[in-house]
């Protein structure tokens, strides 16, 4: 239905001047995100955020008998003030558990994990009480007596950082909770086996993260007294990221690791034999950032469900164990994440080119058709408005290429002037290890229906194209995916599709650190704009927290070590090369990339006297929740766009 053209005459005007009905306000209370869903004996449940409540998240449940109707009744199942969110390693996730009758979740408050009878009876109540203390990957045990959970908590205030554990919290003794594991920097991906006698979990130590060098164990339950887990492989000694663990149904461990260069599944059977159990030249993972993220699960005792994603496109597909034939259930679907799976049923996240990912059901692999989407409103952007991405691979240094998603402007009642070219949007994503997704996203169709032209860049280092394109980037940031920004911008001004003269860089985190160091290193762009970027890595490698206090080590160099290379990469010591308007925006209680970072680069640039506008936003910490930021946002930055362009926007 997508190929469906518009006969409409089209007006001729200006690009980046032409009228949209996507406006600031609908861009805001359309930026819904949406967690981890998992299933009930009768249907779904997924966490997602209520602009329209200051960002506040629900839980949100549907009763999957209506599949027939093609779109699942959603209500919420949470009321307010409850705020579902965990700030372990301050980005969270997995932060709920649920049976039919009770939700175990982590206030986002007090960082506590609550009880709450879903036949609305009570209030939720506390199961920890211990300030000190914040949870996340929650998981109930087989029998529903036990939870267990990562903790993080802080037995001082000398100390620098938190201590890590797993723990197991009884649901019904009071009080009375026994550890599992410590002494590891951090702890993810609890996982038990269906007969609730064995579970397993992941760990690393800095200076790793969880993209590089990961441990996998595994511990006995029940037990009289604590045992000891065992390392059942040693991610440090045998250079292998290993995430996502679960075991299945015939109690069997089963786990994805980049071994083989990409993130495939592989089975550690009872008599201690790893054994791969589906090997391509595609990735069944992404970077955990987060905790909850799953790309994978059992449909039955013989058959996966595995997400997968090759030269940034996720297909969905069974995988019979035993014969190892496949059959491929959905390719239309471009963005697949967090899927849960369980008798022959299964949820996840999906999106494509024309709908934003978002909670969707499956009952039936053989047909595609059964994959069903929970809402089927209507979107806040026509079909006809919207911009495919475009996958292109482009020359860089060292005989390599780097990949982006190009999106051409788009609007049913508007076209540029035949003799010129669209301005262009080069986006950094951040991480740096991460990727970017070509599911919609409204945020690209806001500049793209106004007539400018986005490239959404995968440079070197981002994940999705295997373990030693991911590591290209140690030791290089600020090198490689500058120089990759930079030459897709040339690349695209070469093709034809982007306007010579004005070319934009932005990005956000460590996406504004590259886009800072683009513009103070590189006379490539005309315009950049930085969401809470990084100015200054010797400040940050001093002042982050715990999660990512050794990330560096690896992008970089070990501090203080690499001092010198830390200064000579900060878009700051470069200031001086900074000679085009800059837009920054801060959220005043970020504590990844504090205020401090964006105020070394403004004060700096005013000094220099070079246009910046610099925008703060209270109560925003590190990514921008709340619609009034959205809408401010846009809007200046619209204007900021405009006035740098000398663009007069179409009335």
């Amino acid at each position: 239905m997508h190929e469906e053209k518009n006969t409409q005459k089209k007006t001729s005007a200006p690009y980046g001047t032409w009228p949209s009905s996507l406006d600031a306000q609908t861009l805001a209370s359309g930026n819904i995100r949406f967690g981890e869903p998992k299933l009930t004996q009768q249907g779904i449940v997924w966490p997602e955020s209520l602009p329209c409540e200051g960002g506040r998240t629900t839980l949100m449940y549907a009763q999957t008998s209506s599949v027939e109707k093609n779109a699942l009744t959603a209500k919420q199942l949470l009321p307010a003030p409850w705020d579902i969110r965990s700030k372990v390693h301050e980005y969270g996730g997995g932060a709920y558990a649920i049976t039919e009758q009770l939700l175990f979740f982590v206030h986002a408050a007090d960082q506590q994990i609550y009880r709450y009878s879903l036949d609305k009876s009570s209030p939720p109540t506390r199961l920890t009480n211990s300030p000190e203390s914040r949870y996340a990957d929650l998981v109930l045990h087989p029998s529903g007596d036990w939870l267990f959970c990562v903790r993080e908590s802080f037995h001082s205030t000398q100390q620098e950082h938190p201590s890590a554990s797993i723990i197991a919290i009884s649901t019904q003794q009071e009080n009375y909770t026994i550890e599992i594991a410590q002494g590891e920097d951090f702890y993810a991906s609890i996982c038990l086996a269906p007969d609730g006698q064995k579970g397993a979990f992941i760990s690393w130590r800095h200076p790793n993260m969880p993209w590089d060098n990961t441990s996998l164990w595994e511990f006995n339950w029940p037990t009289a007294q604590p045992q000891e887990p065992r390392r059942l492989i040693n991610g440090e000694e045998t250079q292998q990221s290993i995430i996502q663990p679960k075991y299945s149904p015939d109690n069997q461990l089963f786990f994805v690791s980049d071994l083989s260069n990409w993130w495939n599944l592989y089975r550690y059977d009872n008599n201690g034999n790893i054994t791969p159990a589906i090997i391509n030249d595609s990735e069944c993972a992404t970077p955990q950032w987060t905790f909850g993220m799953s790309n994978w699960g059992f449909w039955d005792s013989n058959n996966v469900l595995l997400a997968e994603t090759k030269d940034g496109c996720w297909s969905l597909s069974q995988y019979d164990l035993i014969s190892h034939k496949k059959n491929v259930i959905s390719v239309e679907q471009t963005v697949f994440s967090h899927l849960h799976c369980e008798n022959q049923r299964a949820t996840f996240l999906c999106g494509t080119p024309y709908a934003a990912a978002a909670p969707s059901y499956i009952t039936n692999p053989q047909n595609a058709l059964m994959v069903t989407g929970v809402y089927n409103h209507n979107s806040p952007i026509n079909e006809r408005d919207i911009s495919a991405p475009v996958s292109h691979w482009f020359n860089t240094s060292k005989n390599e290429r780097a990949h982006l998603w190009y999106y051409a402007p788009n609007n049913q009642h508007f076209c540029g002037d035949e003799e010129q070219l669209p301005p262009l949007i080069i986006l950094g994503h951040g991480g740096p290890t991460g990727a970017t997704e070509a599911a919609l996203n409204l945020k690209i169709q806001y500049w793209t229906n106004r007539g400018f032209a986005v490239a959404d860049v995968n440079y070197r280092g981002s994940t999705g194209f295997g373990r030693q394109y991911r590591h290209r980037l140690n030791l290089n940031w600020g090198i490689l995916d500058v120089d990759d920004l930079c030459l897709a911008a040339q690349y695209l001004v070469d093709k034809g599709l982007a306007h010579p003269k004005q070319k934009i860089i932005k990005g956000s985190s460590a996406g504004g650190f590259s886009v800072l160091a683009a513009l103070t290193q590189h006379n490539t762009f005309d315009a950049g704009v930085s969401l809470y970027g990084i100015a200054d890595l010797e400040a940050l490698a001093k002042d982050t927290h715990k999660f990512e206090a050794r990330y560096l080590d690896q992008l970089i160099g070990q501090y203080p070590e690499a001092k010198a290379e830390y200064i000579q990469r900060s878009p700051i010591t470069h200031i001086n090369g900074l000679n085009c308007p800059l837009l920054v925006a801060q959220g005043l209680e970020d504590k990844v990339v504090p205020p401090s970072q964006a105020e070394l680069i403004v004060n700096a640039a005013n000094a220099k006297g070079i246009p910046v506008e610099y925008l703060t936003f209270e109560n925003e910490g590190h990514g921008f929740r709340q619609p009034e930021t959205i809408i401010q946002l846009f809007k200046a930055e619209h204007a900021f766009y405009c006035q740098t362009f000398n663009l007069t926007p179409s009335q």
